[in-house]
């Protein structure tokens, strides 16, 4: 494993800002839903979209993953979606905002899996066997430690109700956050659900919405 010698946070000005950090960190300008999405995430911490195909969901969701795990120390971001693939298409993403970065982003790349420290890392899961989903908790027992837990399930429309409820046993924290995208393809199950109540922000893209 990592030593945790690279826990210093050269972007923890950015904690509190993800359009800043994709940005100025990661070269990527995200268009105005994008913009608010990440908004939502920091001031609501629970963020659910349903989206046409096409809008760049996956391509924002890959760098918010990083934008939390590169701003808090000890953070821990799980991803899934329905199938292998789908998880392989968000962490291709991840990859290449990582290795585009215009400055050196903490931890070593896998192909599914940021490894920074033993309490700290970002990793892909999917959704073909609840004991995967059991385990996990937010980072850092250590006074100083930032600490906190990112979940973001991708096309959310197809992952089982038996998955968010296994999810939902360690997203108790104060400092966990979720991000749900997908298409709203289904009028039932757990992410239909997040859009007709709750309390997290929903937010609605048409293709309408998408810039050119």
């Amino acid at each position: 494993q990592l030593e945790e010698t690279q826990s210093d946070l050269p972007f923890s000005m950015y904690r509190d800002d993800p359009t800043g950090f994709m940005t100025e960190i990661l070269g990527w300008a995200p268009w105005t839903k994008q913009r608010e999405i990440g908004e939502a995430l920091v001031r609501d911490q629970r963020v659910s979209v349903v989206s046409c195909n096409g809008a760049g969901k996956t391509a924002c969701a890959a760098r918010l993953v990083l934008w939390f795990v590169q701003t808090r120390r000890n953070a821990v971001v799980v991803t899934t979606a329905p199938t292998w693939h789908q998880v392989g298409l968000l962490w291709r993403e991840v990859r290449t905002a990582f290795s585009g970065s215009s400055r050196r982003l903490n931890g070593e790349m896998l192909s599914h899996r940021l490894e920074i420290g033993s309490s700290w890392y970002a990793t892909g899961l999917s959704t073909d066997r609840e004991e995967r989903f059991q385990g996990y908790h937010a980072g850092g027992s250590q006074p100083g430690d930032d600490g906190g837990m990112l979940v973001v399930v991708d096309e959310a429309s197809g992952v089982d109700d038996h998955i968010f409820d296994a999810m939902r046993g360690y997203l108790t924290s104060a400092n966990s956050y979720v991000l749900l995208i997908g298409n709203g393809n289904r009028t039932q199950g757990s992410f239909y659900e997040s859009h007709q109540k709750g309390n997290c922000s929903r937010f609605s893209i048409s293709a309408e919405d998408v810039p050119d």
